[in-house]
């Protein structure tokens, strides 16, 4: 993969279509949660592509394209919210996947909605975007101790919210 996006920073058309069409599954997913409309999502994707391919000679290393590529689309998630004075609606939570849902998942994100917002998008970040502690660093630019701390007390608050149902 590490080749491919060399060879998108060279200016390789074919190479950087692939990347995208690799990843832009997860990235609809993503935007569709946090935009909670199914064409903000798409222009999102639109737009977060269109500066992946501006911007990726910019990218320092190769091995992190996705990371770089989830940050640009959650920076790009939050400003439209705060734009319109949004929040992150985790009512939606069916959204992430377009797997089946269960009703667990709706009971967990109706359990979710009564977290605080950091955490919530720390414990979404993690266990519906499968991503490491390090990447959920980057893309919302605090230490990784702040990270590890917040999902620890997110899940803590929400095994105590579930318990008490």
């Amino acid at each position: 993969m590490q080749d491919k996006v060399k060879a998108a920073q060279k200016g390789n058309d074919q190479a950087f279509y692939w990347l995208i069409s690799r990843y832009k599954g997860k990235l609809y997913n993503t935007a569709r949660y946090f935009l909670n409309s199914e064409a903000e999502a798409l222009e999102a994707v639109h737009e977060v592509t269109y500066r992946a391919f501006i911007h990726i000679k910019r990218l320092r290393e190769p091995d992190r394209f996705y990371s770089w590529l989830g940050r640009i689309m959650y920076n790009y998630c939050m400003d439209v919210l705060k734009r319109s004075n949004r929040v992150i609606p985790i009512e939606n939570i069916e959204n992430l996947e377009q797997e089946d849902t269960t009703t667990l998942k709706l009971e967990i994100g109706s359990y979710m909605s009564q977290l605080r917002p950091d955490f919530r998008k720390v414990i979404i970040l993690k266990y519906f975007d499968d991503l490491s502690i390090e990447e959920i660093s980057e893309k919302m630019s605090r230490p990784e101790g702040t990270v590890k701390t917040w999902l620890s007390r997110g899940l803590g608050q929400l095994k105590k919210i579930m318990e008490r149902t």
